[in-house]
Formats: structure tokens, sequence, C-alpha cells
């Protein structure tokens, strides 16, 4: 690639192949400006549109090409571009080979780390036949006729109420819908996406009034996908007067997934696919300004992975890169939709939780990322036990701009490294506070069973058919003397750390079970409990001997005990995990996979897993009613169920209409706050004994 074209990559900040390809192979012509407008790059489309090899004008003013009569108009877009930092549209004259051509083009700003602009990306295309196909219809009824029932694009018209009077082929094509089929009650509201409603009858409105409208918008097309078109509206006149409006409609669907693309590549990192630099600072940014607005916390984790640079070195970037994208991965997992987690480079990572009300919340989610690096990453082989060092700044108490706090964090960050790397450490005042109170809640943790502080609560699950309990879910709790009720979120990780969580989930399945005959024997109450089987439990080369020991000495029937297990725990060691998995069914327990959906079941393995259940995370029914990929995941997994015979049960659901969608596709076991919340044994007896929950 000669100088030219590497200085236009350049803008981005990438020599990713991806924008190569894209910029080399689209029939629109795409440029890379400077902040002067010279040329740093054009693409080969500039030949087939305007005659002339990308080099003519590469290193060459683009206010060289263009009609002197619009040079004015281009300068004064650019400097609000300057001011705006916002993408906008012009059309001018541009020279070709062949003459002056109109171009149509939309400029979009590239902007630095520190938001100042580096230059401009252009996307341009000749809309010289467009425009002549305006004046010829203008000049000619005749000719009209002809390029409306030929254009290739969609042309229609509106009467001076707005009602639909008719659309050519090419708009049929375009909505999916006949001139016949609109033109009955002349409406096409259907075709407006709500949100757009408004803006697209003003500028109807406007055409109606003499004025000649260009603007993007989006159809509902029949099929009930989305069209992106840009759209020209001209009055009618007849006899000089304006009797509707004229439309031209152009699908411009590919061009927009394009820009969206090069948007992409320009704001994300090439090798995990997540938030760059760039945008991480943006984000961050606009995180601080709401912030102190709303008078709430913003935190910033700096992430370092410890020794990765060894890995490098001794096996290679293509090793290094597999963990890099694994790590994301994990990363990916431990936070809430509204968080942003980026690579800023190498091996570092940040973190961004904004419009915090609990600062704690930041820990806690320290403390997940560390404990998701606890299994080794399997790549080309080998197993590689990652750790990271990971830094904490708080706003406003860290800093209030975004240099202070990324400083802070960083400094934070090589605190853990010091103090032995695999850690996490807050950068404030009360830090050594915090990692005392951690070590305390540690220490009380490690008496808290002997103590008898941990309880059990239950949270049924439900028959939706018939409204009857058909199981519980036993889940812990800490109830501690002086804390009160210690959030699982805490202990749980604090648990698994310190290797106490076999011992905890142990105490949990006897007590479960114990009160599952209980209420068999003096309430006549007969139905499964569910208890969940940790990863270092399900480890345990005695783990059947101490099952059947447990139900020997509740006397529960093996029937009536559910033991679930994750799908990370499912899908590590699969050989093992069979062979488990099968003696604790010779016990006659049933046996099922918690949160599915959210690991990487291979269905070929799956129904090789002897498994009753499958629960569906909670995390694909927050938004099933409004997410379609979450509803179609719904749904695929409950289809897949029934063809390899196993029951579903849906965890999480907390409205009406959730549970009217999971009935739609035959879901008819649910568990979720719809229904009750996960309470004591006696509370739940009281429920029962009250008629709110049916056994």
């Amino acid at each position: 690639m000669d100088g030219g074209r590497k200085a236009g990559y350049g803008v981005f900040g990438t020599r990713d192949e991806r924008f190569r390809l894209i910029v080399e192979n689209v029939t629109d012509m795409i440029a890379v400006l400077d902040n002067e407008g010279t040329i740093l790059y054009a693409s080969p489309s500039h030949t087939q549109v305007l005659g002339r090899d990308p080099a003519f004008y590469e290193g060459v003013s683009s206010y060289e090409f263009i009609h002197p009569n619009d040079a004015h108009s281009v300068r004064d877009l650019i400097a609000r571009m300057h001011i705006t930092k916002e993408q906008a549209q012009i059309e001018f004259q541009f020279q070709s080979e062949f003459g002056w051509k109109q171009i149509e083009v939309r400029g979009m700003p590239v902007l630095s780390d520190v938001g100042d602009i580096d230059g401009f990306v252009i996307v341009g295309r000749d809309i010289s036949v467009r425009k002549e196909a305006e004046r010829r219809l203008e000049e000619s009824e005749q000719r009209y006729k002809s390029l409306y029932e030929q254009n290739i694009d969609a042309v229609f018209s509106y009467d001076t109420e707005g009602k639909f009077m008719g659309g050519n082929p090419a708009w049929e094509a375009l909505t999916g819908y006949s001139e016949a089929e609109l033109t009955g009650n002349g409406s096409t509201h259907h075709l407006i996406p709500a949100e757009d409603f408004d803006r697209i009858n003003m500028h109807l409105q406007k055409a109606l009034r003499g004025e000649a409208q260009f603007f993007e918008m989006t159809f509902l097309h029949k099929q009930g996908y989305r069209v992106h078109a840009s759209v020209t509206n001209v009055p009618i006149l007849v006899n000089e007067q304006i009797v509707g409006v004229f439309g031209i409609a152009k699908d411009i669907t590919k061009r927009k997934r394009d820009e969206q693309m090069i948007y992409h590549l320009a704001y994300h990192d090439p090798l995990t696919n997540l938030p760059n630099r760039r945008l991480f600072l943006d984000r961050l940014q606009y995180a601080l300004e709401d912030a102190r607005e709303s008078q709430q916390n913003v935190a910033v984790l700096m992430l370092d992975l410890d020794r990765f640079k060894v890995v490098n070195e001794s096996l290679g970037h293509a090793i290094g890169d597999q963990i890099l994208q694994e790590v994301a991965e994990r990363l990916h997992s431990c936070i809430a939709p509204e968080h942003t987690v980026a690579r800023l480079g190498g091996d570092e990572f940040a973190l961004l939780m904004p419009s915090l009300l609990d600062p704690d919340l930041a820990v806690e989610t320290a403390q997940r990322i560390l404990n998701a690096f606890t299994p080794p990453i399997l790549v080309a082989g080998y197993e590689f036990h990652i750790t990271a060092s990971i830094g904490i700044a708080i706003f406003p108490e860290d800093g209030c701009d975004v240099n202070t706090l990324l400083k802070h964090a960083d400094t934070a960050m090589y605190i853990a490294k010091d103090q032995g790397k695999n850690n996490f450490q807050l950068n404030r005042a009360g830090k050594n506070k915090q990692v005392f109170e951690y070590m305390e809640l540690e220490n009380d943790l490690r008496k808290a069973l002997e103590r008898e502080q941990f309880v059990v609560y239950y949270q049924p699950q439900i028959n939706i058919n018939t409204g009857f309990v058909i199981g519980v879910e036993a889940l812990v709790r800490w109830q501690h003397p002086e804390r009160g009720l210690v959030s699982p979120a805490q202990f749980i990780p604090l648990a698994e750390e310190t290797g106490l969580i076999a011992q905890i989930s142990e105490w949990v399945m006897r007590e479960a079970c114990r009160q599952a005959r209980q209420w068999q024997v003096e309430k006549s109450q007969y139905f499964k409990v569910s208890v969940n089987l940790s990863s270092s439990q399900f480890q345990q080369m005695d783990l059947v001997d101490k099952v059947r020991r447990i139900l020997q000495e509740t006397e529960l029937h093996p029937q009536y005990l559910d033991l679930e297990i994750t799908e990370s725990i499912a899908m590590h060691n699969i050989d093992f995990v069979i062979a488990k998995l099968k003696l604790l069914e010779l016990l006659g327990v049933h046996i099922s996979i918690d949160d599915f959906g959210t690991g990487f079941s291979s269905l070929s393995y799956l129904k090789k897993f002897p498994i009753h259940t499958l629960k569906i995370d909670r995390s694909f029914i927050q938004d099933i009613t409004t997410d379609p990929d979450d509803a179609s995941i719904v749904t695929a997994i409950r289809w897949m169920a029934r063809s390899l015979n196993l029951d579903v049960v849906v965890e999480g659901v907390e409205t009406h209409e959730q549970l009217e969608f999971l009935r739609t596709i035959d879901c008819d076991k649910v568990q979720g706050y719809f229904y009750c919340k996960p309470v004591p044994a006696r509370e739940f007896e009281r429920l029962v004994t009250l008629g709110e929950l049916m056994i």
C-alpha cells in the first residue's frame, strides 16, 4: 500500500484488514481528509464514478475539484462540523473526467483521544442521474410516466391532505406493499416507525408549502424488517398551484450498514471487539456529566493481567491473542448491560460503572472478575492460569474529571500488583478499612457454619396452568448477628475463594432434604426440592456417597431431590461430568442444568448428559417481551428441550407480560418474584396456609 493510503487509514488509528476490504469493495466513493480538506485516501470506486485513478486525488486539496459556486457552502459545513463534532450531509458539483458531477456527500468527523477532530471520513455518491431525473420530472408528464414506471428508485405521491395517491413498481419492492393495497384508504402510517412519524410529517408539510425536502428515513417493510432510505420530496405544481407531493426513495440499507461498520472499526478493538480507548473515554466523560446532575457515583476499574508478557514472549502473540479474546469474554460476562468494559491496549482493560447508587458494587464487581479467572483458560492444548490486578477509583471521592479518575485507578492497580497480584485495591483514604472489613468478613464466614448462622430460604416453582407448587429451590442466606442478612453476592464469592463453599453447599443440601421430609410427614406436601451443587462440591470424589448418606439420614426419597449444576460445571471435563451424573442418576435423584443459555453447551454433549430439566437463566427473561433476540433464544431452548425429552423451568419471571409470553410457547413451569420471592420455611408454610400458594 502506498504512503497516501497508509496516511488515510491512520486517521482511524488502525490498519485493520477489514477496513480495507470494506472501503475497496463498496460502490460509494469513500475518502479520508485531514483537517484542512486535503485528500489523504480515495477508494477505488472513484475510478468508476469520476473516471480518474484514486491516486489523482490523493495529496490534493478537495477544494481543487469542488465547483466554485459550492466551495463556500462546503467550507461552512466543515466549520460547523468542527464545532458540533457531528456528521453532516451536503450536495455539490465535483469535477470528473466527464465534466461536473453532482455528488451527495456524508461527512463524519474522526475524533482523537482528547475529543479533537483528527480528520474526516467522506462517503460520496454520484447523484447526477437522480438530479437529472428530478429535472425531467418537472419538464414533461410523458417523460415522468416513463421515469415513474422504469425508475429503479421508488417513486410515490401524496395529495394535499397527505393521502397516498400511488407508487411505482420500485415502491412495491422497497416497502412490500402494492399500489392497490395503499390507495384504498390512502394511509401509509403503518409504514413509518412511531418515533419517526412527527419528523416525516414535518417534511411532508414543508414540501406542500413549496419547499423541496431531502432526508433519510426508515420504512417498515410488509415482511417485518426495516429498510433505510434517502428520500426526496418535491411539490407537484399544476397551473402554478401545489396539488400534492412527489417522493423519490432510494434504498440505502447497505450504505447504512457500511457506515456502521466503519464507525465500529473506529471505536472498537479489532481483536476482542470490545470498545477501545477512544470510546471508553467518550462514555466516561458522558457518565461524569450525568453523575454531576444526578449526584450519583461513577466507578472506574483498571485491570492488568499478571505476568501476561511472559506468555506472549514464550509462546508467541497468536496464543496471547486467543487468551486476550477469552479474557474479554469473561470480563463481559461479569458486567451489567449498562456498564462498559474496554481494551485500552496490550493486556490492559478498563471497566466503567455509571450511575452507581452504592459504590460498594464496584468492589463486588472486582471480586466477581477475579473469581471469573479462577478456571484455567484452555488454548492450543495448554492450560493457562491467568490472574489480574485491579485498581478502583470512585467519582467524586477520587476525582471529578476523566484524567484524575484514570490516574487514581491506575495507581490503585499498581498497588494491587505490589501487594502480590490477583487482587483489587481502592484508591481512597478508607481503602485500608475496606481491606480490614473484607478480612473480617472472611473470618466471620469461617465461623458461621459452627455458629449456625446460615438459613435456607425457599422459592417455589409454579405450574402456570394449574397454579400449584411443583417444587421449591433451596437458597442459602447468612444471618449475621451484627451485619444482619448478608447478601449472597458478598459471601458466596468469598466462600468460593476460601474453599468453604463445599461445606456450605453440603449443609444446605442436608437442611433442604430434612425440611422437605418434614413437610411430607407433617403437612402431607410432596414436591421436589432443588439444591445447587457448587463446582468444588461436584469435583469431590465422594459426592455420590454424601448424597446417598444425606438421603438416608433425612429419610427423603431420592425422587424428591433435584440437584442443579451450572453449564460451566457441565462443560468442564465432559467425561468426568457424564460419569458422575450417571452415578447420581442411579441414586434416583433428579438432575437439572441451572442458568442454561449463559454458557457454551454443545448439543452433542447435552444429549449425552443424564439430565431431566433445563432451567433457563433469568437474563433472557428480563427483556423477553421487548427484545426479539431474547424471545427467540427462550423459544429455541423450549423446543430443543422438548425434542430431547427434557423439562424446562424458567427463572426470573417478574411480570404478567413475561408469564403470558411463556404461556404462548408452552413453558408452563416458572420461578420468580411474580409468584413469590425466596422466603424462610415458616413463611413458606404461612403462604400455603393462607392459600397464596397452592400445593
